[in-house]
């Protein structure tokens, strides 16, 4: 064999191992990406929940604006029955209108409520979020639902503004007092979140307003002990 056509095989069989390589390279990134997909896309992982019947014994609804539904459940919180009933931009009162849509005909067993950032942005008292929170107490007491209820979240940059950390602390005193009232569990997300300067961590967020991945995983650490506590009424 010619030296020539040695160089024409060597050359064919690296182009065949460079596709062969090339095609397991894709091959793997499209599972990763399918897999990675499944985690962050609420949907999708809800949907592989209830295929596997995880949710025959119970529900954990999340129910809040965007501050829950930006929350990365699957990665937060595993294979715990979670339904992510976040919407963004929504404020307490949209939430108290969807309550029975979104959270009762769920039938769930812990209900867990982050909401009230953006009835602040709004212009609304301390006092009107505070008693369409308490509206959603009386609501979940009312079936039997387990509540949790989130302190809100500290902010920064521009977020300052509309969001006075004066009245921020107001609502979570406030919530902390409906939780005493209702035997409900409250948890002080703010706490974990917060600077000396009474501003959002800048580590924990991006646009001063919402946490990013490791302000969500700050905070699950913080609310997990809660939610386990309750871990009977939904693995039973």
């Amino acid at each position: 064999m010619s030296n020539m056509k040695r160089l024409c095989w060597f050359l064919t069989a690296c182009l065949v191992l460079s596709l062969i390589g090339l095609t397991l390279s894709s091959w793997k990134m499209f599972e990763f990406r399918s897999k990675y997909r499944s985690l962050i896309e609420k949907e999708v992982w809800e949907h592989r929940l209830s295929e596997n019947k995880i949710y025959d014994n119970g529900r954990i609804v999340f129910f809040g604006d965007s501050l829950v539904r930006n929350w990365p459940m699957a990665m937060s919180f595993g294979v715990l029955p979670i339904a992510n009933k976040g919407i963004r931009g929504e404020m307490a009162l949209d939430a108290l209108n969807r309550f029975d849509k979104d959270v009762i005909a769920l039938n769930p067993k812990v209900l867990i409520i982050l909401t009230g950032t953006n009835d602040l942005a709004d212009g609304q008292s301390v006092t009107e979020i505070i008693n369409n929170i308490e509206a959603m107490f009386i609501k979940a007491e009312s079936k039997g639902i387990k509540i949790i209820v989130c302190s809100l979240l500290p902010v920064r940059d521009s977020h300052v503004q509309t969001h006075p950390t004066d009245s921020i602390l107001q609502i979570n005193q406030g919530l902390e007092k409906l939780s005493q009232q209702y035997q409900a569990d409250y948890v002080d997300l703010y706490s974990e979140l917060v600077n000396t300067e009474g501003l959002l961590k800048e580590k924990f967020t991006a646009d001063g307003l919402h946490p990013n991945e490791p302000g969500y995983f700050r905070i699950s650490r913080v609310l997990l002990p809660s939610l386990l506590k309750y871990a009977e009424n939904f693995m039973n």
